[in-house]
């Protein structure tokens, strides 16, 4: 759920914009919705418009999505290391046309 920012002396840029996550219980009409926190301790509910809510995304586990690198990709880096090179050796086209204008 969307959440106010309060001004505490902290940027309210770097303040969390939304509270969460929630479950919800009852679908109302006109796009508001009957949502319940997940944390046991403030189980409450409340109602919200849909413009008040965003999908939240859980993180995917570790152990499921583990990258391993192989010998293959170091060759690879190896291999394509002079292209690097050549483009470090030559200067940005905007600056010769700011030279002469």
């Amino acid at each position: 759920m969307k959440s106010v920012a309060y001004s505490t002396g902290e940027s309210t840029k770097l303040q969390p914009r939304y509270r969460g996550p929630y479950k919800v219980i009852q679908v109302l009409p006109s796009d508001t919705y009957r949502i319940a926190s997940l944390q046991k301790e403030t189980a409450r509910t409340t109602t919200a418009h849909v413009s008040q809510l965003k999908i939240w995304k859980c993180e995917p586990d570790d152990d499921e999505d583990e990258i391993v690198a192989n010998d293959e990709d170091e060759e690879i880096s190896d291999e394509n290391k002079h292209l690097n090179e050549n483009i470090k050796d030559k200067s940005p086209i905007y600056d010769e046309a700011r030279k002469g204008g």
